[in-house]
C-alpha cells in the first residue's frame, strides 16, 4: 500500500483496493453475507458472521496484509 492509502485507511477505517478480488470470489462473499442478512439459520452458527465463510480469507489476504499488524493493530501506530 502506499503512504497515501495508509492514511486514506486511517482516517476512513476502509479502503478500496480495485482489482484485487476476482468475480468468483466477490460472488463468494456477497452470496455469504447476503445468507447471514436474509436467511441465518442455514449456515453453521460458525458461519453466520462477516468474518467466516469465503470472507475469512479477506483477513490474511497479501493486499491487506498491511492494514493490520500483530494482535490487531491497524497500522495507525505510523501517524501518530
Amino acid at each position: 500500500m502506499t503512504v497515501e492509502q495508509k492514511f486514506l485507511f486511517d482516517l476512513k477505517g476502509w479502503i478500496a483496493l480495485p482489482a484485487v478480488l476476482s468475480p468468483d470470489q466477490i460472488a463468494a462473499c456477497r452470496r455469504h453475507l447476503e445468507a447471514i442478512a436474509s436467511n441465518p439459520p442455514t449456515l453453521p452458527e460458525h458461519e453466520r458472521n462477516s468474518y467466516s465463510g469465503p470472507c475469512q480469507e479477506l483477513l490474511d489476504h497479501p493486499a491487506t496484509n498491511h492494514c493490520s499488524g500483530p494482535h490487531g493493530r491497524t497500522g495507525r501506530e505510523e501517524f501518530a
